[in-house]
């Protein structure tokens, strides 16, 4: 019978800043074996020998998966197992603390970080809890019925603020209206005494005067446009008059310079004609002449 194969399983370890740089150089040097020492007390807690020296660790879950790969030949690679679980090392110890450390359950074996950086506090981040779908029908519900009851109300009462007064108010004073509020009722300007309507009076005349000095100006300049016009519409006519002339004098021009490079190309063809030693070349030679002889005639 076939022995049965065995898993392979592997975990991270994580070692003190203490231990880091002794323990990479013992990796480099393929030493480690012979210093190290890791006994499970059970399936969460363990105790590290490091050196001659005790460490407390405990194995935790991570929020993330990590690939292990090998290679034999720096070239190819070959999956070995998925990582999602740290052994620890949290303290030195000394040996008679081994047996009466508490040990890790719960929240305690659940580790909220991943191993690089960017991935700090990542199942806190990543993996929160989300509102369920019922309560966000529910709010946009909620919603949908106070826009209902504001649209069915019979009175709106607005207050003004003034960002620039000194205590944060206009100088009118709060409005109960039964009609509709339109944008013209909110931007007019609202005044608390008499002098400051006459100074709204007497803008309003100035604006209407100079909106009236505008347009009358404006009136000026269309009819300047116009007359313009006109005369840019009677130098059009005379040179459209003298356009066809221009384009079929071109139009003459350029048909006697196709005439003239075909009458060349033809005369071309007939030497290769007659210098072709092969019977299927010259028959090319034949056509060739034949279709460009004949747009000759055509033009």
């Amino acid at each position: 019978e076939e022995a049965e194969a065995q898993l392979e399983e592997q975990f991270v370890l994580r070692v003190l800043p203490e231990m880091a740089a002794s323990f990479g150089r013992q990796v480099s040097e393929r030493t480690i074996s012979d210093n190290l020492e890791i006994t499970f007390r059970d399936e969460r807690n363990a105790v590290v020998k490091f050196n001659n020296k005790r460490y407390a660790a405990k194995l935790v879950d991570l929020p993330t998966i990590t690939e292990s790969y090998r290679t034999l030949d720096k070239k190819q690679l070959l999956k070995t197992a998925d990582i999602c679980q740290m052994l620890l090392v949290e303290r030195e110890i000394n040996e008679n603390e081994a047996d009466q450390l508490p040990l890790a359950r719960g929240l305690d074996i659940i580790h909220p970080d991943g191993l690089a950086p960017p991935l700090a506090n990542i199942r806190k981040n990543r993996f929160r809890r989300r509102i369920p779908e019922a309560k966000i029908d529910a709010i946009e519900r909620e919603v949908l019925r106070l826009l209902e009851e504001d649209a069915q109300a019979m009175a709106v009462k607005f207050e003004v603020y003034d960002e620039q007064g000194e205590d944060g108010r206009a100088a009118t004073p709060s409005i109960d209206i039964m009609s509709p509020v339109t944008l013209d009722d909110i931007n007019t300007p609202m005044v608390a005494d008499e002098d400051a309507a006459s100074s709204v009076a007497n803008e309003d005349v100035e604006f209407d005067e100079n909106l009236a000095a505008e347009l009358a100006q404006g009136l000026e300049e269309l009819e300047d446009d116009e007359d313009d016009e006109e005369e840019d519409d009677e130098d059009e006519e005379s040179e459209d008059e003298d356009q066809p002339n221009n384009e079929r004098s071109m139009q003459m021009k350029l048909l006697g310079e196709e005439i003239a490079e075909l009458e060349r190309t033809i005369k071309r063809k007939k030497v290769d004609l007659d210098s072709a030693p092969n019977p299927i070349i010259r028959r090319r030679f034949e056509d060739i002449i034949q279709r460009l002889q004949s747009e000759l005639d055509a033009k």
